[in-house]
């Protein structure tokens, strides 16, 4: 059966200019900014995505907005709600539901962000 965006089954992905996305990549209502990097296999759903951003290998980001210039790094999972601008995360963090981080903030690597 065929969908209609009328019925609000569409699935709307805005790409900017100079974007080099990876294998394997899945990107599924999005809207990604100009300069942005995507590396090998990994998963964007629901998410804005600001100009000059870096997204490592298999990282996957979920209903979140990333502000520009945020470099996501191999194995990040960025869950719901969640807004970074300014950001650095290191290797195998997980960045969990509803964080707010601010700009200049580093994530070191292996470290789990949680609200408290």
């Amino acid at each position: 059966m065929a969908c209609d965006c009328d019925e609000g089954c569409c699935r709307i992905v805005v790409v900017g200019d100079g974007v080099a996305i990876g294998d394997g990549v899945a990107i599924v209502d999005a809207t990604v900014g100009d300069g942005l990097a995507v590396g090998d296999g990994v998963a964007v759903d629901g998410v804005a995505v600001g100009d000059g951003v870096a997204v490592g290998d298999g990282v996957a980001v979920d209903g979140v907005a990333v502000g520009d210039g945020v470099a996501l790094v191999d194995g990040v999972a960025v869950g719901d709600g969640v807004a970074v601008d300014g950001v650095a995360v290191g290797d195998n963090v997980a960045v969990s539901d509803g964080v707010d981080a601010g700009d200049g903030v580093a994530v070191s690597d292996g470290v789990a962000v949680v609200m408290v």
